[in-house]
């Protein structure tokens, strides 16, 4: 396990620890204020639409969602590249009169033996002015492979939940938060293995996340979590709920801002 080449034996011991008391502990009752909105294979089916989408689809599913009450949407789509000019009219229309999605940008990093160059994927110019923010779903792998901390804000890009969390809080909350070094890697409390997370299609929630998720054959783009340890069969949906689930931890720890 090359992985662990650069973990001293009490660095490894330590990190084994801690995912021993999250066994020790159990799963957590999943928060109420977050609700998942998955485009997957059955969705497709019942849809009858291959992916991707037309625009003009996840402009109708915002605004559906936000009829329910949503207040915040993170839309866990990259809308990157322009399609049809009618298809992103009515996606840009969608976003301006929601006033509550966030979109996500993506990170592509180039390995030479020469250098290594990471780029900023963001969604259209025109989609990012009308949304409510932007932000990168980075996560931190500890040496072992194991996912088990991430931080809220980097040099010079802020990451999707903190975006996401930001438009939750009230202004109180969103002051304090403002206090706290949010550079700094924190420890994610996970409630609970996959499918911890309620997931639904339409059901009235204050938080929404719409994402897609798809097999994955890369091992590299499903990391380990204290909870999950088999890679065989990854999802990237599992990525989609490790990205909740930072949410959830930063939800509840709104009560110590």
């Amino acid at each position: 396990m090359p992985l662990l080449t650069n973990l001293s034996f009490f660095s490894l011991l330590e990190l084994k620890g801690l995912d021993l008391l999250f066994a020790l502990r159990g799963v957590l009752s999943p928060p109420s204020q977050i609700v998942i909105v998955a485009i997957d294979e059955p969705s497709l089916a019942e849809i009858k639409q291959q992916w991707p989408w037309p625009r003009s689809l996840h402009a109708q599913l915002i605004r559906q969602i936000n009829k329910a009450g949503a207040k915040v949407i993170g839309l866990d789509v990259l809308f990157a590249e322009p399609s049809d000019l009618e298809e992103d009219t009515a996606l840009e229309r969608a976003l301006q009169d929601a006033g509550n999605i966030v979109l996500v940008s993506a990170l592509a990093v180039v390995n030479d033996p020469l250098f290594r160059l990471t780029t900023r994927i963001d969604p259209l110019p025109a989609f990012a002015k009308v949304a409510a923010g932007v932000g990168s779903p980075i996560i931190t792998i500890d040496g072992d492979g194991v996912v088990r901390r991430s931080r809220l804000l980097y040099p010079g890009m802020s990451s999707f939940a903190l975006q996401i969390i930001g438009k939750y809080l009230s202004a109180p909350e969103r002051k304090a938060l403002s206090k706290l070094d949010l550079a700094k890697d924190a420890i994610i409390n996970y409630p609970g293995p996959p499918r911890t997370i309620t997931r639904a299609f339409l059901e009235t929630k204050s938080f929404w996340w719409a994402g897609r998720w798809k097999l994955s054959q890369n091992r590299k783009t499903c990391p380990a979590t204290p909870f999950l340890r088999r890679f065989l069969g990854c999802l990237a949906m599992r990525l989609l709920e490790l990205r909740f689930k930072l949410l959830s931890s930063a939800i509840s720890c709104r009560g110590a801002l």
